[in-house]
């Protein structure tokens, strides 16, 4: 665990970590999932055709900004957490414990916008993880209470991402997966701002 190696020898020595897991894995990667000749060629403007779509962008839109919510907060749990008196070494425990629940929710979404539709599965997580998140002052105060908001929060935080990419799909069958990469791009850019806006709500009104 990232956050457990970090704490316990340094930043450097996660990021060493990272570097060295990605060296071993490369060429496994490359033996056995290989190359694909069966690939059509496409130019940039094609692949960025489907943002011709409104309701594409809409989608994109709605990624952003619920990314841009959550991480806001989780950028900075840590400091937000040890200022509750939640132990330091505990949160690490915690993080593990939003990543379980994440497990779940990515495999809950999946089958939810299978069954129910893709907006239940997008808006039902959204409600769920707002209202955990308007809690946090009162959950982060108590390690048990914190240890159910983080896996609630990591379900409903990985869940409503699923539905998205079905959308998008759904929205632009010719350009699918290129379409479903600028989600990602959607997601890395609402996680981007959120280090920025937390910066600043933190800086302005202070961790509690």
């Amino acid at each position: 665990h990232g956050a457990l190696v970090g704490n316990t020898l340094g930043w450097r020595i996660s990021f060493g970590v990272l570097a060295l897991l990605g060296l071993v894995i490369a060429p496994v990667i490359y033996k056995f999932i290989g190359t694909s000749n069966t690939r059509e060629e496409s130019s940039i403007t094609e692949r960025l055709s489907a943002l011709k779509n409104a309701s594409v962008r809409w989608v994109l839109v709605a990624t952003v900004l619920a990314v841009l919510s959550e991480h806001i907060i989780y950028t900075y749990i840590e400091p937000v957490l040890t200022h509750h008196q939640i132990p330091s070494p505990f949160v690490t425990l915690l993080l593990l414990i939003f990543g379980v629940g994440a497990l779940f929710g990515n495999y809950v979404g999946g089958v939810m916008s299978d069954k129910a539709g893709t907006r239940l599965a997008f808006v039902s997580p959204l409600i769920l993880m707002g209202l955990t998140l308007s809690l946090t002052s009162l959950w982060s105060a108590n390690l048990f209470t914190a240890a159910v908001a983080m896996f609630v929060w990591g379900f409903a935080g990985w869940m409503y991402l699923v539905p998205q990419q079905t959308r998008l799909i759904n929205l632009s069958e010719r350009t699918g997966p290129f379409t479903v990469s600028l989600n990602s791009s959607a997601l890395y850019l609402g996680i981007g701002l959120s280090g920025v806006m937390g910066g600043w709500v933190i800086g302005g009104f202070g961790k509690s």
